[in-house]
């Protein structure tokens, strides 16, 4: 029988192999910071309450004055009825002034003398007349197609 030798292969060749992490004690041990007492804040006036109370008031105000501007509205649209009112009855005063201001006996007269005749006397000759009819309005492809046309004729 023959004798083989035999010879295994060892991996922990100096170099190929990971060193074992040595363990690292801190001498000192972070000591923890002691835990504070929180300030407590408290807030005595709530600031959205503030807010609304401010909306509120303004919108109030702003009613206010548009009460008081509607009121000015109402006056001046009673003194404008009042002075149309007053400038009527002036426009009447005026109209019956000017229609007694004339005789229509004496304009009568002196249209005759000046050579005018009374309506009744004209010969009334009744003329119709016919409206004379659009043109034709081509669309623009009519157009186009008209430009064309004579274009290569």
């Amino acid at each position: 029988m023959v004798r083989q030798q035999v010879q295994y292969i060892r991996y922990d060749t100096v170099g190929s192999a990971a060193r074992k992490p040595v363990p690292v004690s801190s001498a000192k041990k972070a000591a923890l910071p002691k835990p504070r007492k929180q300030k407590r804040r408290v807030i005595y006036v709530d600031p959205v309450a503030i807010m609304g109370i401010a909306v509120a008031v303004f919108m109030l105000v702003m009613m206010t004055v548009g009460i008081a501007e509607f009121l000015d509205a109402r006056q001046e649209a009673a003194q404008m009825e009042q002075y149309v009112a007053q400038l009527s009855s002036r426009n009447t005063e005026l109209n019956q002034e000017y229609e007694s201001g004339y005789d229509l006996e004496a304009v009568e007269k002196t249209a005759l003398a000046l050579g005018m005749v009374p309506s009744d006397q004209v010969q009334m000759i009744a003329i119709q007349v016919e409206p004379p009819q659009e043109a034709e309005t081509l669309t623009v492809w009519e157009r186009i197609g008209t430009f064309l046309t004579g274009l290569f004729a």
